[in-house]
């Protein structure tokens, strides 16, 4: 140690230094204390290492969101290429199933053979486009669940064709 004026602070620093080591040492007297090397880092580094771990997270949210959205799309063009236009079909299956049914309700009513007759071509057209959307349905729908409507659907209409040809 140093004599002069400076002599004081040399002591004081060895003091301050000691005092750190102490700290930083785990003695068996004193609870063990974990280090903590991201206060240890610079400030740069430790902005550094915070941005990348952020921008992580926002490329992992980024790539779940894409994954949703197309699970999602998918899900969409089922619900419009496919499952709408079947609804068509049925509609329009509807549709021609009760006109039948009002062109056989009018021969019954009609008392002329011309008008008779007409009610029959007519008939006759719709079980046409009827046959038609049948074909489409059947190449349509691909469910087993669908496939045993389709069958019970296709035999009411055996049975109702059995009974407006009997008349």
């Amino acid at each position: 140690i140093a004599a002069g004026p400076r002599a004081g602070s040399g002591v004081l620093r060895l003091r301050i230094l000691r005092s750190r080591r102490q700290r930083n040492t785990f003695s068996s007297t004193s609870s063990p204390r974990p280090v903590n090397y991201f206060q240890n880092l610079r400030i740069g580094t430790r902005l550094t290492i915070m941005l990348s771990l952020l921008i992580l997270i926002t490329i992992g949210i980024g790539a779940e969101s894409a994954v949703k959205a197309s699970s999602v799309q998918s899900a969409l063009e089922d619900i419009t290429q496919r499952r709408m236009v079947l609804n068509e079909h049925f509609n329009d299956l509807r549709q021609e199933v009760n006109r039948q049914a009002r062109y056989l309700r009018n021969m019954a009513l009609l008392t002329q053979p011309e008008q008779i007759q007409a009610e029959r071509d007519a008939i006759a057209v719709s079980r046409q486009k009827t046959t038609a959307l049948f074909a489409q349905l059947d190449r349509d729908v691909h469910t087993a669940r669908g496939r045993e409507l389709l069958t019970q659907v296709a035999a009411a209409r055996d049975q109702f064709v059995k009974g407006v040809d009997r008349y």
